[in-house]
């Protein structure tokens, strides 16, 4: 391959990696617009989403789920404390997306100036962090939903 195929192949996938970040800027914006929340209910344009968890009102119990919604929004709004006490993961996960498009646009840069080894070297990091972050953010979504089970079905 010569220098210029392989310069063009670098940029074509600088390309798709600011479009990827963009994407999940977008994501969030767009949820940021259309959803909202309190801490009864979760809003979507404005309208109360009057969805009832079947797993909840069948056992009695929480699902790994209850709360998501309202999670989300309390996160895309900036309100972390509040998205962590309704559903830890959901602010695990939106401040996941946002440092994940933040690298994304970083790598695309690195790999538009074809900077040597060093889009290599950011590739692999940022897989692993990716992959750590995931996992941790399972651990605590995992443990989160055990407390609130173990605390549901705790006798009064």
């Amino acid at each position: 391959m010569s220098g210029a195929t392989k310069l063009a192949a670098r940029r074509r996938g600088a390309g798709a990696m600011a479009a990827a970040g963009l994407a999940l800027v977008a994501q969030v914006v767009v949820t940021r617009i259309a959803l909202a929340a309190d801490d009864e209910h979760a809003y979507v344009f404005g309208r109360p989403v009057g969805l009832v968890c079947g797993f909840h009102a069948r056992f009695g119990v929480p699902c790994p789920g209850c709360g998501i919604t309202r999670g989300v929004a309390f996160a895309v709004h900036g309100d972390l404390a509040r998205a962590w006490h309704f559903y830890p993961a959901a602010a695990l996960g939106v401040v996941g997306l946002v440092v994940l498009a933040t690298s994304l646009f970083v790598l695309a840069a690195l790999e538009w100036r074809s900077m040597g080894r060093w889009p290599r070297y950011a590739r692999r990091w940022l897989l692993r962090a990716s992959l750590a972050y995931a996992g941790a953010a399972t651990v605590v979504w995992l443990a989160a939903w055990t407390v609130r089970v173990l605390a549901a079905i705790r006798p009064a």
